[in-house]
């Protein structure tokens, strides 16, 4: 679990963090717990050499997806059962439900292109803003990501439910997000 957490994380891989991730990505491979031999399993990494990059984008995934969709018990359900036939089937839906959440971010990510397609503009200030009625706050930080990665600039992407907003951003180097929202804050 310690290994799982510092690649989900995104931690340096240097010193103890380097020491923790080797040894525990050969537990994960021998791994004598229900939950993580139930998921090495479901997300077809039985047999394989685990790597940090196998970890980073499978594993993961399924863990978080579930807590960007609002079901987070479902992975420490996963994480600390001791029931193999239990983990199988909660890793099945932790699968599923990571299928589910990348359609969503899909989904969302085809109404934002259209929208750029229809008008280009939106993407030729310095930071890109974009909004859409009940886009699912779990994924937008996702889809803000994607976005930055494709123009290479911030982007913030804004979810309106009635008369409420949610947002999340994400920036590029050099260009503090935070400090550019407080600077307009009026």
């Amino acid at each position: 679990i310690l290994t799982i957490g510092t690649i989900g994380d995104i931690v340096e891989l240097k010193g103890e963090n380097r020491v923790f991730v080797k040894r525990g990505l050969r537990s994960i491979m021998n791994s004598d717990r229900a939950g993580i031999e139930a998921l090495v399993q479901s997300s077809g990494l039985a047999g394989k050499n685990i790597s940090a990059g196998n970890v980073s984008f499978t594993l993961v995934p399924r863990i978080n997806a579930v807590g960007r969709l609002g079901l987070s018990e479902k992975s420490v359900k996963l994480l600390l059962t001791e029931d193999f036939e239990e983990a199988e089937e909660i890793s099945v839906q932790l699968c599923d439900d990571n299928a589910e959440r990348q359609q969503i971010e899909k989904d969302i990510l085809d109404k934002i292109d259209l929208r750029i397609q229809q008008d280009p503009s939106l993407v030729l200030d310095k930071v890109i803003v974009i909004d859409g009625k009940d886009w699912h706050q779990g994924v937008i930080g996702i889809v803000a990501s994607r976005i930055k990665e494709t123009y290479g600039k911030p982007a913030i992407v804004i979810s309106r439910n009635g008369i409420e907003a949610k947002a999340s951003g994400r920036s590029v180097e050099g260009f503090p997000l935070s400090e550019a929202v407080f600077y307009c804050s009026d």
